[in-house]
C-alpha cells in the first residue's frame, strides 16, 4: 500500500515497467522484404500494409518494388504470424488514374467523370485493381517467417477493380 501512496515511486515503477514493455515488442519481429510487381513489373511508391494477430506493419516500395516493413521503429521488420496484405497506389495524376480506370465499372467511370467537373471524389483514387486495396477482398497472404527466399506479389492489372474478375 505504500508504493500506492507515493505518486514519485509509482511514476517511477510504471515507466520501468512500460520501458520493459516497449524494449520486449520490437525485439522479436522478422526483416521480410517482398517485392510488389504490377504485370510483371516493379511497382514503385505503393503503400503495404500486413493486416495479423497483432500490430500492423507497413512500408512502400522502393523503386525496384521492394518494401521494407515498420512495425514499432522504422524498417524494424515483422512480427510472426500469418497477415493479409493491403496494396494501395494512388495515381500521380488524373490522366494516369484515367489510364487506369475499369471502363467496365460504371460506378467508377461516373466518379472519375463527376471528379473532372470538379466534383470531390467519393471514392479512394488508385491505379490498382480495388481488389488489393480491401482488407476484406484482397487475395495476398504473408506469413512470417516466410518459407521461401524471396517473396513476390505479382498483381494483375486486368482484374477488375470492382468485382475481383477478369475485365471482358
Amino acid at each position: 500500500m505504500r508504493l500506492l501512496k507515493d505518486s514519485r515511486a509509482t511514476r517511477s515503477w510504471i515507466g520501468v515497467f512500460g520501458l520493459m514493455v516497449m524494449a520486449g515488442c520490437g525485439s522479436n519481429t522478422v526483416d521480410v522484404r517482398p517485392r510488389v510487381l504490377l504485370d510483371g513489373q516493379p511497382l514503385k511508391g505503393a503503400s503495404v500494409t500486413l493486416h495479423g494477430h497483432g500490430p500492423t506493419a507497413s512500408g512502400l516500395t522502393d523503386t525496384d518494388g521492394v518494401v521494407q516493413f515498420t512495425t514499432f521503429e522504422r524498417n524494424d521488420g515483422v512480427q510472426p504470424g500469418t497477415y493479409k496484405v493491403v496494396i494501395f497506389k494512388s495515381p500521380q495524376d488524373e490522366a494516369e488514374e484515367w489510364a487506369n480506370l475499369d471502363m467496365d465499372d460504371d460506378d467508377a467511370v461516373l466518379q472519375m467523370a463527376q471528379r473532372s467537373r470538379g466534383v470531390r471524389p467519393t471514392y479512394t483514387p488508385t491505379v490498382l485493381p480495388r481488389l488489393y486495396i480491401s482488407l476484406e477482398t484482397t487475395p495476398l497472404t504473408l506469413t512470417v517467417p516466410p518459407a521461401e527466399e524471396e517473396i513476390v506479389f505479382d498483381l494483375d492489372s486486368s482484374l477488375s477493380k470492382k468485382r475481383g474478375k477478369k475485365s471482358r
